[in-house]
C-alpha cells in the first residue's frame, strides 16, 4: 500500500529537516560570537588604528593583527599580508 512506503519516508524528511535546522542555528550562533570580535583598523581621516568588530570589516580596509606574547591573535580569513614585524619579513599562519 502506498501509505506504508510514503510515512517511514515523511518521518525521515521531517527528522533530516529538523536536524539540519538545528545545525543551521548552532552554526547561526556561532558565527554571531565570531563576527563580534575586533581587530584594529587604519582609519585614514584620523591616521590611527581603531578597533572595529569583524562584521563591519570590508574589501579594501588595512587590519593590524598582532601576537599577544606567545599566543598569536585569531584574525578574519581572507586577508592578505603587507608587511610583518618578523626578521626577513616571516609570516606564518595555522
Amino acid at each position: 500500500s502506498p501509505s506504508t512506503s510514503i510515512l517511514p519516508l515523511g518521518c525521515m524528511l521531517g527528522l533530516t529537516a529538523c536536524k539540519e535546522a538545528f545545525e543551521d542555528y548552532r552554526r547561526y550562533k556561532s558565527d554571531v560570537m565570531v563576527n563580534a570580535r575586533t581587530s584594529l583598523l587604519f582609519d585614514s581621516a584620523t591616521k590611527s588604528w581603531q578597533p572595529v568588530l569583524w562584521k563591519e570589516i570590508r574589501v579594501g580596509d588595512i587590519i593590524r593583527v598582532e601576537s599577544k606574547g606567545d599566543h598569536s591573535s585569531q584574525f578574519p580569513a581572507d586577508l592578505t599580508v603587507l608587511a610583518t614585524g618578523e626578521v626577513h619579513d616571516t609570516c606564518f599562519i595555522e
